[in-house]
């Protein structure tokens, strides 16, 4: 059995999870470390390459 979790389910799930952060409207170092957190996942996973084989990178080229 594969479960594909899609890239959009997850930003949309992040997103409301960092909205239920917000309105904690708490100052604490807690809070701003989740919401620091929870904004560096969001960004990794939007700049992460779709397909498995990194087709969306260019690839390294090594001068000899």
């Amino acid at each position: 059995m594969n479960i594909h979790i899609d890239r959009d389910m997850l930003l949309v799930e992040l997103y409301a999870i960092r909205a239920k952060v917000t309105d904690a409207a708490l100052d604490s170092d807690d809070v701003k470390e989740a919401k620091n957190k929870i904004d560096n996942l969001i960004s990794l996973i939007s700049t992460a390459p779709q397909a498995e084989n990194n087709a969306n990178f260019p690839r390294m080229r090594v001068r000899r």
